[in-house]
């Protein structure tokens, strides 16, 4: 099995359309092909909130410099529909303007994903994105949820996994609601059982140990961290999927793909790793692979 990590670098510009978006992760996989040659047992992790910038899609953000500009921009753009969004479900104006934006994000997310997992015949974990229940275009309730979706190598979804732990920016600013720690679920492939914890939730025993509970062998963590990555920070960081895998036995790999980037004043920086116990690491490190660098993108893997 070979798993891969995506440090992906944000870039507004890779979401002005559906296109720009689809050519921008086709490019990245040829590099990954070239370099690791995907198959059916690959397992390719790109990180948090990929799919969430798909909300500046369309738009026409010249002279915008900050995400709060952004937004109240396109409120005011589309302010009669998004009111009703607000007025009927009485919900904030981050959370409405998500809510009017999320089928045309879902869709273009969704074809783009199973476009890319079908093409190079390959199991992807797509980071994730901002994003209501939903049943086709039907939304099925008025909240918005940090979720991520798992295709397989017919570019078929095979899990969904919505976000428990929310940090403040989600919480306060985003207007994200927490999923209940009951939605927990794992995906069974045909090389083990994953479990998926979401940037934050890799951080807490409920999460992980019911995805163990349930079987899990591997935690993947796709995480974007809005802060300065320092030696702080760095030390923090080894309690998600890193402290996890050591503490419960039955986890054999765990798998962070990190973002990096700007998208107007919201920075991201932070180190990608894939790693094991400590005792099956020559080093004792537990990392069997890591990012040489905290802001720029590279691809990361190993064969298990």
């Amino acid at each position: 099995m070979k798993l891969i990590a995506i440090q992906y670098r944000f870039d507004l510009n890779d979401y002005f359309s559906k296109k720009t978006f689809f050519d921008r992760i086709d490019d990245l996989m040829i590099k990954v092909d070239e370099k690791v040659s995907v198959d059916r047992k690959t397992l390719i992790v790109f990180p948090e909130d990929i799919g969430t910038m798909l909300i500046f899609m369309g738009e026409d953000l010249t002279g915008i410099n900050s995400i709060k500009d952004a937004a109240t921009m396109l409120i005011k753009k589309y302010f009669p529909k998004i009111l009703l969004y607000r007025l009927r479900y009485r919900i904030g104006w981050a959370n409405s303007l998500f809510l009017y934006k999320a089928r045309n994000i879902f869709e273009t997310y969704i074809n783009v994903f199973s476009k890319i997992s079908r093409r190079y015949d390959t199991y992807i974990i797509a980071g994730s994105l901002l994003l209501p229940r939903l049943n086709g275009r039907e939304i099925l309730d008025p909240y918005i949820y940090n979720t991520s979706i798992i295709f397989n190598y017919s570019g078929k979804i095979i899990g969904v996994q919505r976000k428990v732990h929310l940090i403040s920016l989600e919480k306060r600013d985003l207007e994200v609601s927490p999923a209940s720690l009951e939605e927990i679920s794992i995906i069974d492939t045909e090389f083990g059982k994953i479990g998926l914890a979401i940037c934050y939730d890799a951080f807490f025993d409920d999460v992980v140990e019911k995805l163990v509970e349930m079987g899990a062998e591997i935690v993947v963590q796709p995480s974007a961290n809005p802060e300065k990555w320092d030696s702080r920070l760095e030390r923090k960081w080894k309690d998600g999927c890193w402290n996890m895998v050591q503490k419960y036995d039955r986890l054999k790999y765990g798998v962070n793909p990190m973002a990096v980037g700007k998208i107007l004043d919201l920075e991201f920086e932070g180190l990608t790793s894939i790693v094991t116990k400590v005792e099956n690491t020559l080093d004792r490190s537990g990392y069997l692979a890591k990012s040489l660098t905290r802001n720029r993108e590279e691809i990361i893997y190993v064969e298990v």
